[in-house]
């Protein structure tokens, strides 16, 4: 009993730590990626925005409640995260995650209102009650998965080691601590939840426990239509086919019960529907129009084993897990066959998709929602080695940990590039967290997005910032400090826009062509890498509209000296080739950045 009591106090500390180091590193602002808005941005916009249309907003015109808090929050910019179906505009991302957040949304309103800032939604109580609610999730989920274990006889300290793994050793940090908005978070719970509920509702095959089950179910559908496969994994919790199928033969002839099971699962997954005809007038439809899955290609190798984002490459803890699954095999064969079969037929779903290595992301972000069957097999593989074998491998898994931490801060300080890791750039710069490393892959050129030859016209827009004329604004100008002759432009905290210039769309260039932005000038800044931007819009009479952002900060290497910056990207039109194009310097950050000699080529290719 008093062993018992230790272990007990040892799964709480285990819990305690987590907490405690997510709250650390959550406020370490070093350990952010500056170059972002906070902690809700790109998809998370689309999770969240539900809570702002519906809450703040109180309107699904999704170009007002972007625009309301682009300027304010994501200097004029910010992810738009709709997409133009058939039917009309619509929010891309599915409800479920917003759903989750609703409880901590309404504290951070009161925790907003009651402190003096903005209700909202994006002032700094609502970046820190994402942060505690995806924190609160992940622990509820450890803690019903570490109670279901127990059950099932394993000890506190199996269970306390697989717990500390999962969450400190894999990409579940990250995107509990670094981007809780996104969904990662609160998939992994929802995974976490549906083990106990499951193995509870067939064991009980009662109205509470399959009301429960069927929540839980329609919650995972909810945040992601494609996590429906988790219903594979009941066999698994079943313990085989066999008694999965006693307790669908027992449900099924309850039909009473199997009815209001089904009712509560269709009443929740039919929130998505509600938000779609409150949105468009319909209650289905597509909103990811030009993606998909190719199930004749699913690229399994590389979701597991890519130097891109590989599952086993960046959250090498899993793979210690996985041979929990031979344990398992050994000692409980027909529960190890269906996790099996059920991880084997989530990863092919995975890497399937169009995008298999998920765009912008830490890691192969897409499995963080079964790394619950991660930590049990884990479990699994502690309990079936000797005690002296388990007093070696525990430590050995633990090396996870502060690689794990590492490639964190390295991604956050884009060292570790967001799409564009291979072998050779993952071992360039593997433990490497220096600030000269900082943007090393994003300051190589990728090569030239047009040939000379296919060019028809270029138009120059340039100032010294001796003499601007009628045509560029003066913003920020000063005789402070200058790379040529006496002038140049000081952006800041106190002043973030460069000087100005506007040049009609069709002036600029032919209108049948593609156009692009050729741009130089020259940067001195406070600190490295300070946030320095080229910014342009578009312009019709009293409307402003159609914010890029072009992020230059990585090629500011050097601090207090002068610096070339250069950028090629390809612009699209305006609405109208009567609009005026707006182009200018800017920074969110509130470190000193001069800027001079800019000169931006506007080149028409054919």
């Amino acid at each position: 009993m008093r062993a018992d009591g230790r272990g007990k106090w040892l799964w709480y500390g285990t819990l305690a730590l987590c907490v405690v180091v997510a709250l650390f590193f959550g406020q370490k602002r070093e350990w952010h990626n500056l170059a972002m808005y906070g902690m809700i941005h790109a998809d998370a916009q689309g999770y969240y925005g539900y809570l702002v249309a519906t809450f703040i907003e109180h309107s699904f015109d999704w170009e007002q409640v972007i625009s309301s808090y682009a300027d304010v929050y994501f200097g004029g910019g910010g992810a738009d995260f709709t997409v133009m179906t058939e039917h009309g505009r619509v929010n891309k991302y599915y409800a479920g995650t917003a759903v989750l957040m609703l409880p901590f949304f309404a504290l951070s309103c009161l925790a907003a209102w009651l402190l003096g800032f903005p209700v909202d939604g994006y002032s700094v109580p609502f970046h820190v009650g994402m942060m505690l609610g995806a924190l609160s999730y992940v622990i509820a989920g450890l803690a019903l998965l570490g109670s279901w274990l127990r059950g099932r006889g394993f000890s506190y300290g199996m269970i306390s080691a697989a717990a500390a793994g999962v969450f400190l050793g894999t990409g579940l940090f990250y995107y509990t601590v670094m981007e809780p908005a996104m969904s990662h978070a609160y998939s992994f719970f929802l995974f976490c939840a549906f083990i106990p509920a499951a193995d509870l509702a067939m064991q009980r095959v009662d109205t509470r426990s399959l009301t429960l089950l069927s929540m839980v179910l329609a919650l995972i559908v909810l945040v992601r239509p494609t996590n429906v496969v988790i219903v594979l994994a009941m066999p698994f919790v079943a313990g085989g086919f066999s008694p999965f199928m006693v307790f669908l033969n027992g449900l099924f002839q309850k039909k009473k019960l199997f009815m209001t099971a089904l009712s509560v699962t269709v009443l929740i997954v039919g929130i998505q529907p509600i938000f779609y005809l409150l949105q468009v007038g319909r209650p289905l439809v597509w909103s990811y129009s030009g993606e998909g899955f190719d199930f004749t290609d699913p690229q399994v190798l590389n979701v597991l084993f890519s130097y891109q984002k590989g599952l086993f490459v960046y959250y090498p803890w899993t793979l210690f897990a996985v041979f929990g699954l031979v344990a398992m095999l050994v000692v409980d064969t027909a529960r190890a066959l269906w996790l099996a079969v059920f991880l084997s037929v989530s990863v092919y779903v995975v890497s399937s998709w169009w995008n298999w290595y998920y765009g912008s992301s830490f890691g192969m972000r897409a499995m963080i929602d079964h790394l619950p069957f991660f930590m049990v097999m884990m479990a699994y593989l502690l309990r079936a080695v000797p005690s002296s074998v388990r007093m070696f491998l525990i430590p050995l898994s633990m090396l996870a940990v502060p690689l794990n931490f590492i490639q964190t801060f390295q991604y956050n300080k884009f060292i570790i590039h967001w799409d564009g890791m291979d072998r050779e750039r993952y071992w360039k710069v593997f433990l490497r967290t220096a600030p000269h490393f900082e943007g090393i892959f994003y300051r190589t050129e990728s090569g030239p997005l047009f040939n000379e030859a296919d060019v028809e016209r270029v138009h120059v827009l340039a100032t010294d910032l001796e003499d601007l004329g009628d045509d560029w604004g003066t913003q920020g100008r000063t005789d402070a400090r200058a790379f040529s002759g006496q002038w140049s432009s000081l952006i800041g905290k106190d002043n973030p826009y460069g000087p100005t210039i506007g040049v009609p769309w069709a002036s600029a260039g032919n209108e049948e062509g593609k156009r692009f932005l050729k741009l130089t000038m020259m940067a001195w800044a406070d600190k490295a890498f300070s946030n320095l931007q080229v910014a342009y819009s578009f312009n019709a009479g009293e409307r402003h509209y159609g914010h890029n952002y072009i992020d230059l900060s990585t090629q500011l290497t050097d601090a207090r000296l002068w610096v070339e910056v250069t950028h090629i990207a390809e612009v699209a039109p305006p609405e109208s080739s009567e609009d005026t194009w707006i182009l200018y310097p800017y920074t969110t950050g509130n470190k000193d950045i001069f800027v001079d000699d800019i000169r931006y080529e506007v080149v028409t290719v054919r």
